[in-house]
């Protein structure tokens, strides 16, 4: 993907000159620093292509979130959307864009169980849900894991060998997950990007 800082600017409405665009972190999806020339700064996000619905509903969640006070970086709302607050880049990706937020690293001294707790408390209640969808991650079945152990083993693929070794281990934690999550029954919608 070859995006640049005036492309970004250009579909957020933001200040194109002297814009710098550096890369950030490529985990779930790839982000880069955006700083603008008068000096705000931002971070972008590349949607993953085949996310529309999926961004489309976490966007609303987040903005349920931001309307019930809970903190959460301001999206920049673009001149003309594509989805919620993503716009189309000049190079057709769909990607959005939100006020930089500084943080600092977690210490060893550091107790955010409290924070973490009351915060997610605070998500949870905004939507309720009867039954637990959607289900994005899923919990792949034992057969899945051994194929993937068969298919690895035949590609000579270094992990093959620890993975056949934790298959019923792979097993047990997954009817142990399963079976937990089925007798939970209070579900609720949440947000996934939980990081530091």
């Amino acid at each position: 993907m070859a995006i640049d800082a005036p492309a970004v600017c250009a579909a957020f409405g933001l200040p194109e000159r002297g814009a710098t665009l550096e890369p950030y972190a490529w985990s779930s999806a790839r982000t880069w620093r955006l700083t603008t020339g008068d000096g705000g700064r931002f971070i972008v996000k590349r949607v993953p292509p085949g996310r529309e619905t999926e961004l489309a509903a976490a966007m609303a969640f987040e903005q349920d979130a931001i309307a019930a006070g809970i903190p959460a970086p301001s999206p920049v709302r673009p001149p003309d959307p594509a989805v919620g607050c993503a716009a189309r880049l000049a190079d057709g990706t769909l990607g959005r864009v939100s006020e930089w937020v500084d943080g600092r690293p977690i210490g060893p001294g550091d107790d955010l169980a409290d924070w973490l707790g009351a915060t997610l408390a605070r998500l949870h209640r905004l939507r309720p849900l009867a039954t637990a969808e959607p289900d994005v991650y899923g919990i792949f079945r034992p057969a899945d894991w051994a194929g993937w152990h068969d298919e690895g083993r035949t590609q000579g693929r270094p992990w093959a060998g620890v993975l056949g070794e934790r298959l019923a281990d792979l097993a047990a934690a997954t009817e142990w997950v399963a079976g937990a999550f089925a007798r939970a029954g209070d579900y609720v919608f949440t947000h996934r990007d939980l990081e530091p």
